[in-house]
């Protein structure tokens, strides 16, 4: 579990990329990846990862999300919890 939490919350920094690319069946699927490792994550992570995917989402339609600090805000308690839970 650890590399797929991983590899979604550094994916979810991407999202806007995607989405300025126009890779809309990209994007899609990858905001469904996020969404389906938002239900699977453990307990004492879920609500900071869906936090994560909620404010990852949100910065498609507004970029100031990544430019304000809010994402890397929404970041840091997942980064915290893979730091300490995977070695």
């Amino acid at each position: 579990m650890c590399s797929t939490i991983s590899k979604e919350a550094t994916g979810a920094s991407l999202l806007p990329m995607s989405a300025a690319q126009g890779k809309t069946a990209e994007l899609e699927q990858y905001k469904a990846e996020l969404a389906a490792t938002a239900d699977r994550v453990p307990d004492a992570l879920k609500a900071d990862f869906t936090n994560l995917k909620d404010t990852a989402i949100a910065g498609l339609k507004d970029q100031t999300v990544y430019s304000s600090g809010k994402f890397e805000k929404a970041m840091a308690p997942v980064t915290t919890w893979l730091s300490a839970n995977c070695k």
